[in-house]
């Protein structure tokens, strides 16, 4: 009888265990549906996970020195963080959720890259990563997480704020404080292909699906 209630108050207790959220540890999983919210936390060095839906916390990542930008899109397993003061970019895996590879953006001749914002191809093949420290823009090969190259964005005066690709991935955009310019690349090869100026400190810009309509935040101004 005493073995009885034991058995019985053992699986009573371990239901009581699971309903509370002490079950065998697993590691937390993306929403099925609804979607995930990714955000970069400066204050804390990490990366913040939120069910779309719910906006229930579903876990956080830490990454490198002060996160700025983030690249993901749904159906890869990857996503990119860009740690401008670390001169890193971290790599999450979907799967994990954690922090799978670290790529250094800092050589020799680019000691100080604080890389900034951070932008996927539709393909999900390249990543493309602004250079607040330089006037470059850093190409990552996402299927070796490495950099491959950079690209040259603006003059010497410049520093290379933000990046976009449109959807059909045919024009690469940066944006450059310093020379006050919007510069037009060739993804593939860095090839300018045009610039022109700008107001003061011209931070983001988007585009329409077509590309054919942009617009342009210039900071510190509350302008567009």
């Amino acid at each position: 009888r005493i073995w009885l209630v034991l058995a019985v108050f053992a699986l009573t207790l371990s239901f009581l265990l699971a309903g509370a959220g002490f079950a065998a540890a697993r590691p937390p999983q993306l929403p099925a549906a609804g979607g995930t919210l990714w955000m970069t936390n400066e204050v804390n060095n990490a990366v913040t996970v939120y069910d779309g839906a719910r906006g229930s916390l579903i876990v956080t990542i830490p990454v490198g020195t002060k996160p700025v930008g983030l690249a993901a899109l749904p159906e890869f397993d990857k996503v990119y963080v860009a740690n401008e003061v670390s001169g890193s970019v971290s790599v999450i895996s979907t799967e994990s959720l954690s922090v799978v590879a670290t790529i250094s953006l800092v050589t020799s001749t680019f000691p100080n890259p604080k890389p900034h914002d951070i932008w996927m191809s539709a393909d999900g093949s390249r990543v493309y990563v602004s250079e607040f420290g330089h006037n470059m823009v850093a190409v990552i090969d996402t299927a070796t997480d490495s950099l491959v190259t950079r690209f040259t964005v603006g003059s010497s005066t410049a520093t290379t704020h933000g990046v976009w690709l449109p959807a059909d991935g045919s024009v690469l955009y940066a944006t450059n404080f310093g020379d006050n310019t919007l510069a037009a690349l060739d993804p593939s090869s860095g090839a300018l292909l045009w610039s022109f100026a700008t107001d003061a400190r011209p931070t983001h810009l988007v585009t329409t699906e077509d590309g054919e309509i942009g617009f342009l935040s210039i900071g510190g101004t509350g302008v567009v």
